[in-house]
């Protein structure tokens, strides 16, 4: 099975792949594959109202899932 590589997260526009995965990339593999919670409050503006969360790939396909819950 094929996985993307130099996965990068961004939340509200700002790179925050370091902060959230300790790492510039994150490189998915058969070992290193598996669900992730994470808590993305520290990162987001402190006002109310819409944010963004993209996933980008810098080559390879493949399929991320995300679930956002709110508290």
């Amino acid at each position: 099975m094929a996985y993307p590589s130099g996965l990068k997260l961004y939340i509200d526009g700002k790179d925050a792949t370091y902060y959230v995965f300790g790492s510039n990339t994150l490189d998915p593999s058969t070992d290193l594959n598996t669900w992730r919670d994470i808590d993305i409050t520290p990162y987001l503006r402190k006002t109310p109202g819409l944010h963004t969360v993209e996933i980008t790939a810098g080559n390879g396909n493949g399929r991320v899932e995300c679930r956002v819950e709110i508290r």
